[in-house]
């Protein structure tokens, strides 16, 4: 018996090593991918997958907050009841959920997680510099092109970094600026300011106004309990600091041509296409709740075919913003309207009806409920650098489907993971 025990002891001390080695590596994995590769993504994603599992059997395992992401996985089933194989492949979420887990349980190692944002602070300089170098050049980083090699000859570029497109490359980068401003404050050591701050230069060369827009709302957001909540001598110089980028931000834009018109165009609705594309999909959409949705459909979604109701509508739509010449191009509707919404209420209401654009909010809600209730406790900027940062993202996501791109999802719920640890401990 004794040695049944021991044996069961040792197997379980094997499992555990195992399963933490196994999220370490996942982790580091993590920190040089989300920045940087997919495809890393996927491997750092499967390698913490075996540790997860490893450690289930251990009862080792730290589990984060699971009731507001399990009523957003709900609002999404009864479009894969009939069909639970087609979930894995048709759901929003994916193998991507493991770094929330992976974040979560990292960070109970105040050390190794230090570790882990020295290497992701390494990885984020490193796409910073690709975005830099792509605006200025016109070249990505990974095929760059020696001979026809020239500086600002076209004005500035809309660069994508080295990830695969230029608004996935704003919401990763915008969500490691605040989580850098965030873990400098719990660290309180400057190379994580440094880092945050390397970030928000690649946000401005990214030019992606969502996050222009989201950026502006999180340091709003940062500067008002510096402004109006008494007592708060701790936070002002995160308050102070906060007004003093944003001057300098304004300033930078102002000052350059490019960088301005870039700005000043996100309110033409006239002359931009990009602008005036994206209405054109919001009104299909429109018209597709109005005409094509039974009530059912209003309650749980259309699942997978919501784009095709919504195309149906396109050319009735296009003709309030565009001439009906160019509106009977087919080529040109199937480019609106392959599955991209550019708006990630009007995804989670069409595709997941009501029920699921309500689990969206409340998984939000969540969060941001939890971080404030934290600041006001402590007072420790923090958490509300977490709460500023997911109201800048959620103000983003009126723009885009920020929260379903892949790379920007791995590094929201990654961020997610580790706030909802930091947010687990006690304070006096």
């Amino acid at each position: 018996m004794e040695t049944q025990k021991l044996y069961s002891w040792k197997l379980t001390e094997v499992f555990n090593k195992t399963g933490e080695t196994l999220i370490k590596v996942s982790a580091v994995l993590f920190a040089i991918a989300i920045p940087t590769s997919i495809a890393l993504d996927n491997l750092a994603t499967g390698i913490g997958i075996l540790g997860l599992i490893f450690l289930i059997f251990t009862n080792k395992l730290n589990l984060p907050p699971f009731k507001p992401l399990t009523i957003l996985i709900l609002s999404e089933l009864p479009h894969y009841i009939t069909k639970p194989i087609k979930i894995l492949k048709e759901t929003d979420f994916k193998q991507y959920l493991s770094s929330y887990f992976i974040g979560f349980h990292i960070a109970s190692s105040k050390n190794f997680l230090r570790k882990t944002f020295i290497i992701l602070g390494i990885s984020t300089t490193v796409l910073t510099f690709s975005i830099i170098f792509e605006a200025l050049t016109g070249q990505n980083i990974k095929n760059i092109n020696v001979s026809s090699l020239h500086i600002l000859k076209e004005g500035l570029f809309r660069p994508k970094g080295l990830l695969n497109h230029a608004l996935t490359t704003g919401g990763v980068i915008y969500t490691l600026f605040f989580l850098f401003s965030a873990i400098s404050f719990y660290f309180k050591e400057k190379k994580f300011a440094i880092f945050s701050l390397l970030a928000l230069i690649g946000l401005v060369f990214n030019q992606s106004r969502s996050y222009w827009l989201a950026t502006s709302t999180f340091f709003f957001v940062i500067i008002l309990p510096g402004i109006f909540m008494k007592n708060m001598k701790k936070y002002r110089k995160l308050a102070i600091t906060g007004i003093s980028l944003t001057f300098f931000l304004c300033l930078s834009v102002f000052l350059y041509s490019p960088l301005k018109s870039r700005l000043f165009s996100i309110t033409d609705v006239k002359y931009n296409s990009s602008n005036k594309d994206r209405l054109t999909i919001w009104t299909s959409y429109f018209y597709s709740f109005k005409n094509d949705y039974s009530l059912l459909e209003i309650l749980i979604g259309k699942g997978r075919k919501a784009p095709q109701s919504a195309i149906k509508f396109g050319k009735e739509a296009c003709i309030k913003f565009y001439p009906e010449n160019l509106c009977s191009d087919k080529k040109y509707l199937m480019k609106i309207h392959k599955g991209i919404t550019h708006n990630i209420y009007l995804k989670y209401f069409s595709k997941y009806g009501l029920i699921g654009l309500l689990a969206y909010l409340y998984f939000w809600f969540f969060f941001l409920k939890e971080n404030l209730k934290k600041f006001l406790k402590t007072k420790d900027p923090v958490f509300i650098i977490f709460f500023s940062g997911y109201v800048g993202f959620l103000i983003a996501g009126l723009f885009e489907n920020n929260f379903t791109d892949a790379e920007v999802q791995t590094a929201i719920l990654f961020t997610l993971g580790i706030n909802s640890y930091l947010l687990s401990i006690k304070t006096s």
